[in-house]
């Protein structure tokens, strides 16, 4: 049966829930089982038959489903949320996991450079499957065509203190550590590697988190007006390279350090009096 408890935050939709009797395993428990909203105080009682014939209670049906939909400034994902639910709390039952790996991305995002750097660093071994779990899904809807309700972009990493601080030796102070990538560049890199042999492979779209903690190589390309991070990796006699852009205005005072790219490249390309090694070897 659901509870509704008044608060300082009333969402009327679960005032009109309040003493709604559904058997355990109706779906819209998915949906709306408490709490689904900041600073709601509902909760659900179990009953059972007895219970609900001396309330004088009989089991109702579910009300009809509405949709909100709702987009968030800062990363630019969209999704549909049920009415009466807050979007942060939009995951089933026992789901809140799945979402786990993508916010404590974000935070790190959101951190000074050098704490989110630091603190992906630590927590990694733990995130790095949480992420994964996230981004593979993600990706799988990209590819698929179907991205409705996934968002436009996702934090899939953060750049090693030693990167960070070789930066700012160079004179570039970073907003965030974060790492990120938009769908766009997902789906460009997909066709890429059906039409090009300097594309990147597709089973590096999927792993990119994972590559992206563990390069071979990170450079700093200071060529004027095109600015860049060279993520790279030795393959063979050629190198894989992954372009992000440190410092991308994504909206106002929002910065990111953003994959735009990723090629196969020769050693000559990862050369030249406007690059500096900050990590690794080639």
């Amino acid at each position: 049966m659901y509870n509704h408890i008044h608060s300082p935050h009333e969402r009327p939709e679960h005032a009109a829930w309040d003493g709604m009797v559904l058997h355990a395993d109706d779906p819209w428990w998915q949906a709306h089982m408490p709490v689904k909203a900041w600073g709601c105080k509902c909760s659900v009682i179990q009953i059972d038959a007895d219970d609900a014939r001396r309330r004088g209670l009989d089991v109702g049906t579910a009300p009809p489903e509405r949709m909100m939909t709702y987009t968030n400034a800062r990363t630019g994902e969209t999704q549909q949320v049920p009415a009466g639910g807050d979007p942060a709390f939009n995951y089933p039952l026992g789901g809140r996991m799945d979402n786990l790996g993508s916010l404590l991305a974000d935070k790190i995002e959101q951190a000074p450079a050098t704490l989110g750097s630091a603190a992906f660093k630590t927590a990694m071994p733990s995130l790095m499957p949480l992420l994964m779990q996230g981004y593979t899904a993600w990706v799988n809807a990209i590819e698929a065509g179907g991205v409705k309700g996934l968002g436009g972009r996702r934090v899939i990493g953060a750049a090693a203190p030693e990167v960070v601080a070789g930066l700012t030796r160079q004179g570039v102070l970073l907003a965030s550590a974060g790492l990120s990538v938009e769908q766009r560049e997902i789906t460009h890199l997909f066709a890429e590697e059906r039409k090009s042999g300097k594309a990147v492979d597709r089973s590096w779209v999927y792993a990119l988190p994972e590559r992206l903690a563990k390069p071979d190589a990170v450079i700093h390309d200071a060529t004027p007006g095109k600015e860049a991070l060279l993520y790279v990796w030795k393959e063979g006699d050629r190198y894989v390279r992954v372009v992000v852009r440190p410092n991308y205005n994504l909206k106002g005072k929002t910065f990111t350090n953003a994959v735009r790219s990723g090629q196969v490249v020769e050693r000559g390309n990862l050369q030249g009096k406007y690059m500096t090694l900050l990590d690794g070897k080639l």
